[in-house]
């Protein structure tokens, strides 16, 4: 997997379309985006909603309103140098589109508060997932999250004076503080993170989360493999 940050100044938009080998996901920080497809249908997206556009579909976006836009872009898997196509809006679209863009709004998606410790006093926290995995996998949200057999991501937050504690993972995990502030362990002792700083851990890596602030803390996962049930 890759992962970044785009931003737009209001009234900017994307270079035309463009399309890749991979799949690609957008979770909106801030600002609201309206996008489009090869077949030009549009769609809106606005804070902590996420655009799943598959690989080969092409897609570009812009700002919607008066609000600066900030974008956390994921591709599921590592894609080659220069297989990325570009085109300018007068270019006529010369590959089939033959999947559509989801848009997975975050106001569709339940809380999840199943699961070890999370309602338990000192680890109050919850969960969702943008993208879950397919049947025999790990599916928080399956009425609306899009389903990958490449990765799993989603959400958790976390309470003030709370914490996550975790075994190490079977597979490599990704974490960026999307809200508030954090104190991970690692194993190494506490190291404060703030708003867009992330951590990644390798797979069989323990940690432990803490919300030391006033305010919930957003924080954004990422599992480079899906999990099973």
């Amino acid at each position: 997997m890759s992962v970044g940050l785009m931003y737009l100044d209001v009234g900017n938009r994307q270079r035309g379309l463009h399309y890749h080998s991979v799949t690609e996901i957008y979770v909106i920080l801030k600002g609201q985006v309206l996008g489009w497809d090869g077949k030009h249908e549009e769609h809106i997206a606005g804070p902590m909603d996420c655009i799943y556009i598959p690989a080969g579909v092409p897609h570009g976006v812009r700002t919607y309103g008066t609000e600066e836009v900030e974008v956390i872009w994921l591709h599921d898997q590592i894609e080659k140098k220069g297989t990325t196509v570009y085109y300018t809006m007068e270019e006529k679209i010369t590959v089939p589109q033959t999947s559509d863009i989801s848009v997975i709004k975050f106001n569709d998606l339940e809380p999840r508060w199943t699961g070890p410790n999370v309602k338990e006093p000192g680890h109050l926290h919850w969960l969702l997932n943008w993208v879950g995995g397919k049947q025999g996998f790990t599916n928080f949200n399956p009425e609306h999250a899009a389903p990958s057999d490449q990765i799993f991501m989603g959400l958790m937050v976390i309470l003030p004076a709370q914490k996550q504690v975790s075994k190490s993972g079977t597979s490599a995990e990704l974490y960026i503080i999307m809200r508030g502030k954090a104190l991970v362990d690692v194993g190494n002792g506490n190291e404060e993170l703030g708003r867009l700083d992330a951590l990644y851990l390798p797979a069989e890596s323990p940690r432990t989360i803490r919300n030391h602030g006033d305010e919930p803390v957003y924080i954004m996962w990422i599992h480079e493999k899906p999990q099973a049930v």
